[in-house]
């Protein structure tokens, strides 16, 4: 037995596990109209409470999703984060794409997790879990293309575009280290404008 953290021994994952497919699968035989479409967001709310507890986005959280691939045989794609391993160990007969938008929803209720005080509530406000995953979608858009108009030299229209100061935008999307990014004088022998 591999112990990550005492606190996240095989013992307790195998048992949160067990405890988040009973959920799962109470949720899956909802089958009343009206409720079936919103049956899973209670199992949704139990899968973020342990990634909340495992670490989250962490290195403790990636170290656990690779002990839970090891115990369940689970085959995550590359790079698997935490919430879809534990999704892919707990749901059963779940297509990709449904997963693959449970997955972004989770993702983008964690990144916002210092704006709302209400599970549920954040969600219904957000469009449900596809309006959540819709939203982590247009997100991930913006930055890449922000990303690309910084590198293109464009500072000042994706500040514009995102109302941001340019100094601002210049050290969220620079390429360079974070120190030289953040206090560019200090490094005056070097060209400061990403490339």
């Amino acid at each position: 037995m591999i112990t990550i953290n005492s606190q996240y021994s095989d013992r307790r994952i195998k048992r949160k596990i067990r405890g988040l497919r009973r959920i799962f699968e109470k949720c899956d035989c909802e089958r009343r109209p009206g409720k079936r479409r919103f049956a899973h967001y209670y199992y949704l709310q139990s899968v973020y409470e342990p990634f909340r507890e495992m670490g989250g986005a962490s290195t403790t959280g990636k170290q656990v999703a690779k002990r839970i691939v090891e115990i369940y045989g689970v085959k995550p794609r590359e790079k698997s984060s935490l919430l879809r391993v534990i999704i892919a160990a707990t749901s059963s007969d779940v297509d990709t794409k449904m997963a693959s938008r449970w997955t972004q929803a989770l993702r983008y209720i964690w990144r916002q997790r210092f704006e709302w005080n209400s599970w549920q509530q954040f969600v219904e406000e957000s469009g449900g879990i596809a309006g959540c995953a819709r939203s982590l979608a247009i997100f991930k858009k913006e930055m890449r293309a922000l990303t690309a108009e910084a590198a293109n030299g464009d500072i000042g229209a994706a500040a514009k575009r995102t109302n941001m100061s340019a100094s601002r935008l210049q050290m969220m999307t620079s390429a360079k280290p974070s120190a030289e990014a953040r206090f560019p004088l200090l490094f005056p022998g070097r060209d400061r404008r990403p490339k």
